[in-house]
């Protein structure tokens, strides 16, 4: 458990209010602090001082804004420094803008005793256009608040940023946004799995953007980072990372207490046990979702980061404007029919065709284009794809849903389940289908 200690201060640039409000439920123990502080560029906090009545890795939920766009080159973020006890911990680059977001990282393994928190606005590390940064309030978690395995924050990696474009790249592109955990058990061992979704993945363009919506219905890059197995101790028996080319590769790299060091190191965020940057991340690894999902699930619990993602190719002018679903270039997301949907099949995989069709409307808009250089494959469990549609579109008009299956060889295949069928909003809210409305749904030997 841990205290906080909020005291007011003021010096010649501006007045802090710092009010804590403590929630205590048994074993439950909520310690958050407004703050109400605007920083402009190189400005510093006053201390925050809290006391840990014992060692515990201890997660930072931090709710802030900043008066940039993620969209708009030049003024996309604010970069916030971390410092604990005066050292410099890591980035929060505020990709969010003027929404009060909340950003999830670790302050890492806290040692009993007095400890002091301050948060400095780095002009340098932010976009030109990077004025103001407010932070409106910071609440301080330990794992059992959250329910949690301690092992899951204690072997969570850092993350360096990329510089391979410039060295202040990690302020507009292919960021870190979250970190999520997969633990399976072995007999006496315990493996955790750590994965990123990244903004954007800078080695995919023209086709291969299309590519990923056609296969996942998202530009974001989702990508496992770093696999730990322990025993029942907590020694590690073998600990390895995903290196360049997608390749499995023992991990050998320096380590926070017990939190791995790697670094994105590749165009399609692959990483490194050696090499640093100018830029540190050290998010939360509190996120997991259910094994039967879509990795993409993950968005859907968090629908901003279909902001993020849509924003991030408007400012590298990656969409085709005005958008054409009979083109195979991409155009906003908003756009979009996804559908995420779960299958059996016997037979080797294939490619699922899906089509839809309006009312009054003589086309046909398929997932893959009819192009035979895009498909989607369709494996046993669940998957996702998106189908582009007619700018504006008005769902309320949509008419069928067709669906073909191609193999090489002899198969059957079933959707036991239409996990998903949505929309995003012009506030990229997440708006669900009511497939009742549709006339139909059509299995085909193919497409028309």
């Amino acid at each position: 458990m841990y205290k906080i200690k909020a005291e007011l201060k003021t010096n010649n640039h501006m007045k802090y209010f710092y009010k804590l409000l403590l929630l205590s439920f048994i074993n439950l123990s909520l310690s958050q602090i407004i703050l109400d502080v605007d920083l402009s560029g190189n400005q510093e906090t006053e201390p925050i001082n809290i006391s840990i009545d014992s060692q515990s890795e201890i997660i930072l939920h931090i709710i802030a804004s900043s008066n940039t766009d993620w969209a708009v080159a030049e003024s996309e973020s604010s970069v916030l420094e971390v410092k604990l006890d005066g050292i410099y911990l890591q980035d929060i680059v505020l990709y969010n803008g003027l929404n009060e977001h909340v950003y999830k990282v670790m302050l890492g393994q806290l040692n009993q005793g007095d400890h002091v928190l301050t948060f400095y606005f780095n002009q340098l590390k932010s976009s030109s256009g990077a004025e103001v940064i407010h932070l409106d309030s910071i609440e301080l978690i330990e794992p059992s608040e959250l329910n949690i395995d301690t092992d899951i924050l204690r072997y969570s990696p850092i993350l360096y940023g990329r510089d391979i474009y410039g060295w202040n790249e990690s302020n507009r592109t292919d960021i870190p946004l979250l970190m999520w955990h997969d633990v399976s058990y072995n007999n006496s061992s315990k493996t955790i799995t750590y994965s990123f979704i990244f903004s954007n993945e800078d080695s995919r363009i023209g086709i291969g953007l299309t590519d990923m919506m056609v296969s996942w219905g998202r530009t974001t890059d989702i990508e496992w980072a770093y696999q730990v197995r322990i025993d029942n101790n907590g020694n590690i028996l073998e600990e390895y990372f995903q290196g360049a080319s997608h390749i499995t590769t023992p991990f050998n790299g320096e380590k926070y207490n017990q939190h791995p060091i790697l670094k994105n190191a590749t165009p399609n965020c692959n990483f490194s046990d050696i090499g640093t940057s100018d830029y540190k991340f050290f998010l939360s690894p509190e996120h997991t979702i259910n094994t039967t999902d879509t990795r993409e699930t993950l968005m859907d619990q968090n629908p901003w980061t279909y902001s993020i993602m849509t924003k991030e190719l408007i400012n590298e002018n990656k969409y085709e404007n005005p958008g054409d679903p009979l083109s195979t270039t991409i155009s906003n997301a908003k756009n979009y029919l996804y559908v995420d949907i779960s299958t059996n099949h016997n037979g080797s995989n294939g490619e699922l065709h899906i089509g839809v069709d309006f009312i009054n409307n003589c086309n046909i808009f398929y997932n893959d284009y009819n192009d035979s250089e895009l498909y989607f494959s369709l494996l046993n469990g669940s998957g996702r794809t998106a189908i582009e549609m007619p700018e504006n579109f008005n769902p309320d008009y949509i008419n069928n849903m067709y669906f073909a299956f191609e193999s090489d060889s002899e198969f059957e295949y079933n959707i036991t389940n239409f996990n998903n069928v949505f929309y995003l909003s012009d506030n990229y809210d997440i708006i669900n289908l009511n497939l009742d409305s549709f006339e139909g749904f059509h299995n085909l030997d193919h497409l028309p």
